[in-house]
């Protein structure tokens, strides 16, 4: 888990790991959002929007632009309602989003 170009956030809740995100940071002040999870127990909760919204303010501070992410058609809502939309994923090491998932991304830094 020692690698400059991917950053982990693990989310405690009364000491237990309840959730994990896994960023890997492309060229460009672009970073993916590889995995974002909650435990099941503790989904519909807001912790995954409470996971995801630090990881971004995390990544913004640290100049990344856009955060980009692949869904499967059952969580994209969850993601629109924090603000994504489509937007090609472009991985730099040349992987195709799959067949069944949604390439969706978000500014998060404005350019005005």
């Amino acid at each position: 888990m020692d690698h400059k170009e991917h950053c982990h956030f693990v989310l405690y809740k009364e000491g237990k790991i309840i959730g994990y995100a896994h960023i890997q940071y492309w060229p460009q002040q672009v970073a993916a959002l590889r995995i974002i999870v909650i435990d099941e127990q503790e989904r519909n909760q807001g912790y995954g929007a409470h996971l995801l919204k630090f990881c971004e303010q995390t990544l913004e501070r640290e100049g990344i632009k856009v955060l980009k992410t692949e869904s499967r058609a059952d969580v994209i809502g969850f993601y629109k309602t924090q603000g994504y939309c489509e937007m090609p994923f472009d991985d730099p090491e040349g992987h195709p989003t799959h067949e069944n998932d949604t390439a969706l991304g978000k500014n998060l830094r404005d350019e005005g």
